[in-house]
């Protein structure tokens, strides 16, 4: 205590320089304190967000590329990996080109393992299980076209199915929801049974070189190339900008040559097409289902449903 009034004075003499001393002591706290922060934030980034242990692997040439199954082991012994799942993915629409709708071929119901977060009821997962055709789909997307458990949908894909048409039917059997706003987006979603998937395809090799197309960050179609008697395709689209970016991502990759844009109009979407010049619409829907690829059976069904359109 008998040093307290010559501290004092000592600070009194100059001020300035206690001021600063001062200051350089709580910039020191305060940088302390920031620098911490960043350290724990990077040290637990992403820990607490939704799904931050959940990882997925595509192809680096092109996520339409799917992975070979033999990889599946592979990945299954990385260490830290505990559960392992393959699927993949195809654009369809329903009722229009206008509604487009993102369709996942995953391993059943086991897929929403990997989704504890997601409200299914169980009973709902093991429909998906039994039924060979079944979907379960997003809350979103069945409340905006009503769709109701039970119910049939057919949806057209830019993918050969075996019959030879692109018609991929299905059965409701569940709604999923996904409540945290992160992963909200998937609520638009639908999900079906691999193996019924596969079973569909004509050419699986046509699917493993489809090209997603991308317009504004939306995989909004996906382009099927030409092959076997497939002799050329076609996607529509809104605009002439998503034709033109739609060139730029077909353009030198197989199975899409002789890439052009034929323009539409206020009423008629744009289409960018591929591989021989289209048959005139005058020759009729035999030849043009020829042209698509589509089996002789496919054909034979088509004209027995609309024959007044042959005749014309």
């Amino acid at each position: 205590m008998k040093y307290l009034d010559l501290i004092w004075a000592a600070l009194r003499r100059r001020k300035a320089r206690t001021a600063l001393a001062l200051l350089s002591v709580v910039v020191a706290f305060v940088l302390f304190g920031l620098l911490d922060t960043v350290r724990n934030t990077f040290s637990t980034f992403g820990q607490n967000a939704t799904g931050y242990d959940r990882l997925f692997v595509m192809s680096k040439m092109n996520m339409g590329n799917p992975l070979p199954l033999s990889l599946l082991p592979q990945i299954r012994e990385v260490p830290g990996v505990t559960r392992v799942g393959y699927g993949s993915f195809l654009e369809g629409t329903y009722q229009s080109p206008k509604n487009p709708i993102s369709v996942e071929a995953h391993q059943g119901g086991d897929y929403f393992d990997f989704y504890p977060d997601v409200d299914i009821a169980p009973a709902e997962r093991e429909a998906l299980r039994r039924t060979r055709t079944g979907a379960v789909v997003g809350e979103t997307l069945a409340k905006k076209f009503h769709w109701k458990i039970g119910e049939r949908i057919p949806l057209q894909t830019t993918t050969v199915l075996k019959d030879g048409t692109n018609i991929l039917t299905l059965d409701v059997v569940g709604i999923y929801r996904f409540s945290d706003r992160s992963m909200r987006v998937f609520n638009n979603s639908l999900y079906i049974n691999w193996d019924y998937f596969k079973k569909r395809l004509e050419d699986l090799s046509l699917l493993r070189r489809a090209v997603p197309i991308v317009c504004d960050g939306h995989v909004v179609d996906l382009a099927v190339p030409i092959g076997g008697k497939r002799r050329g395709g076609y996607v529509a689209l809104a605009t002439l900008r998503w034709c033109r970016d739609t060139m730029r991502q077909l353009k030198g990759k197989p199975g899409f040559p002789n890439l052009r844009i034929r323009k539409g109009s206020r009423t008629i979407m744009h289409n960018v097409c591929w591989g021989d010049p289209e048959p005139n619409v005058d020759v009729g829907d035999i030849d043009l289902g020829r042209y698509y690829g589509y089996s002789e059976r496919a054909i034979e069904k088509l004209m027995k449903e609309t024959p007044e359109r042959d005749a014309e």
